[in-house]
């Protein structure tokens, strides 16, 4: 065990075996033994890998920090250590932080050893958990602090996603009492480490008295508490403005986006379900957002299929904490024939049975025997009833119907329209420059007629959507990507070229960047092919720019007022390249060329002097 903390980096039990064996003189057969031991009592643990042949193992940090440190203790070091064949990482890619550590265990000087980037590979486990031991404080406190900020965020995993106990000894000395420490950031982690103190025990009550509610990391907590006492209104407002405080669309943690979106569907108001359609409408989302999209979409009518198939295939992966509320709401809405897991009162009793996680264990009390049992007692002891919505019976055909009644309601009325001409008015439009490079702008009328010069919109607040937004305005925030700068620290938006300029396509209001008040036309063309006949032979041409082609689409300025666009599959971006490779086909080719656009017709738009 020595051996395998001294080493530091992950391994192979096969592998680890037999040069343990061959370093120590151990027969490969103890070896194995020993470490299937190991494992068995819970002192290696394997890394998440997508097949056990990737699986890679790694001691549990409290075993390994100790086990290093009697080391350093020790006044003779093992031998493997001074053999230059084994202290190396060989060449792992972190190995300048196994450098060091292995550095402060032989009592050499710390100054510039710490590496400046932070560790997002299994050494976290170690550097998170070092704090638990004041004899590597030491080390610790040398990490640039930017990298102890992300050690938390990863630590926060253990009671949040994880549903463990933490540390408390950790947490004191390594973050919330660390003086290297801003004393802000000292206090929001206090307050996001709130979640385990207050929500998880069903300490709701407390959360007035113990918790700041003037930075976004507190306004979730007394949404919740709000929620819990029934003030939809409030606790709104508080999750609406958290959010907008964290600059995010959701939160990072699975159970308060569930409650979130609870919140949203028990308002029932055309905007809070748009806000709901809005959230869910991408395909893909974090895993801490899975829950609240199962719930959401389910409770909103929606097709819930693909949320499902991603379920079942990564289920495996997901944390417990994700686990059980997948569980729950499978259970409640009786989505067993759809959701095909292994739902049972073992399995979620595994979870959370234990005396800090009161309020799942309140959540689940309609559902689950060992805890409806204990419905009236864990009412009792928090003081409130679960806030999952209620289960209702409905066929398909009603889900149906309901969902294009909903549908239809937030579409605006035309008499409305009508009416708000005299009134005020505001616009987006889109301004576009020669690099096709897009932005949104707000403008503003008095009778429709004359517009202001518009100011710009962040593509932040765009993305949150805004009240003027119509259904293209609404279809455009799906076309925004971030582009992430880690020198900087920060995240860059835009849009997505292509497929933003095909949303825009017979759209009127888009504007020249150079020139505000020439109107671009952008229009949409399906992939052509011309066939004329010359003297020479047969002359083939496509509507296809292959120097314009981005992806699969082309764009091409025609004129300083129209940009063309075409989306093709890869077979007819591939056909077109193949065609560009004869100019001219000769006469002699007739016959064949005929055939071939005869069968290119199913796929291309094709104007031929050949009958086709």
């Amino acid at each position: 065990m020595k051996y395998l903390s001294w080493k530091v980096k992950p391994f192979v039990l096969y592998h680890e075996s037999f040069e343990t064996s061959r370093v120590l003189s151990f027969p490969p057969k103890e070896v194995e033994t020993i470490l299937k031991e190991l494992e068995e009592e819970n002192k290696i643990f394997p890394l998440p890998a997508e097949s056990s042949r990737d699986r890679h193992y790694i001691l549990k940090a409290d075993i390994q920090l100790q086990l290093l440190m009697d080391i350093k203790k020790s006044p003779q070091k093992p031998a493997f250590i001074t053999s230059p064949s084994y202290s190396s990482p060989n060449n792992w890619r972190k190995e300048e932080w196994i450098t060091a550590i292995q550095n402060f265990v032989l009592g050499k000087r710390m100054k510039d050893q710490i590496p400046a980037y932070a560790e997002s590979g299994p050494i976290r486990y170690i550097l998170m958990s070092m704090p638990s031991f004041p004899e590597w404080m030491p080390f610790f406190q040398n990490i640039p602090i930017h990298i102890i900020d992300t050690l938390f965020h990863e630590y926060k995993y253990v009671w949040t996603s994880g549903l463990l106990k933490p540390d408390i000894t950790c947490l004191t000395n390594g973050y919330f009492e660390n003086k290297e420490i801003a004393p802000t950031i000292r206090e929001k982690y206090k307050l996001e480490f709130a979640f385990y103190q207050y929500i998880l025990p069903g300490r709701i009550n407390e959360i007035p008295h113990k918790i700041a509610a003037d930075i976004p990391e507190g306004m979730c907590h007394h949404a919740i508490y709000h929620q819990y006492r029934g003030d939809l209104s409030e606790a709104l407002d508080l999750y609406s403005q958290s959010l907008k405080g964290m600059n995010a669309k959701s939160f990072d943690n699975a159970l308060i986006n569930l409650f979130y979106i609870i919140a949203l569907l028990n308002d029932s108001t055309i905007e809070s379900k748009r806000t709901l359609r809005m959230l869910f409408i991408k395909g893909y989302l974090p895993s801490e957002m899975i829950p609240a999209q199962l719930l959401a979409l389910y409770a909103l009518n929606e097709n819930i299929e693909p949320v499902i198939k991603h379920i079942l295939y990564s289920y495996d992966n997901y944390p417990p904490l994700i686990k059980v509320l997948i569980m729950l709401i499978t259970r409640h809405y009786r989505l067993q024939k759809r959701i095909k897991l292994n739902i049972s009162d073992d399995k979620i009793q595994q979870f959370i049975d234990a005396d800090h996680l009161k309020l799942l264990q309140l959540e689940c009390s309609q559902d689950f025997a060992p805890y409806i049992e204990k419905a009236n007692e864990l009412i009792q002891e928090t003081g409130f009833s679960p806030l999952l919505p209620p289960y209702q019976k409905t066929d398909e055909w009603e889900r149906v119907l309901a969902l294009l009644l909903d549908k239809s309601k937030e579409l605006p009325s035309k008499n409305n329209d009508k009416k708000g001409k005299a009134d005020s008015q505001s616009r987006i439009i889109y301004r576009i420059d020669q690099r096709n490079n897009i932005n949104p702008y707000l403008q503003k009328s008095k009778d429709g007629i004359v517009w202001s010069k518009g100011r710009i919109i962040s593509l932040t607040t765009f993305q949150q959507g805004m009240s003027e937004m119509n259904e293209t305005d609404h279809a455009l925030t799906l076309c925004i990507k971030t582009l992430s700068c880690d020198w900087e620290e920060k995240s860059r938006m835009r849009f997505h070229s292509p497929k933003s300029i095909m949303q825009l396509a017979g759209y009127p209001l888009v504007f020249s960047a150079e020139k505000p008040e020439r109107q671009i036309t952008i229009r949409k063309e399906e992939p052509q092919i011309t066939v004329t006949k010359t003297s020479n032979g047969f002359k083939v041409k496509s509507n296809i720019d292959t120097d314009k082609i981005e992806g699969n689409y082309m764009i091409k300025r025609e004129t300083e007022t129209l940009i063309k666009i075409i989306e093709f599959c890869n077979f007819q971006r591939d056909t077109i390249l193949s065609l560009n490779r004869v100019s001219v086909f000769p006469l002699q080719a007739e016959e064949q060329l005929t055939e071939v656009l005869q069968e290119l017709n199913k796929n291309f738009i094709i104007h031929s002097d050949l009958p086709v």
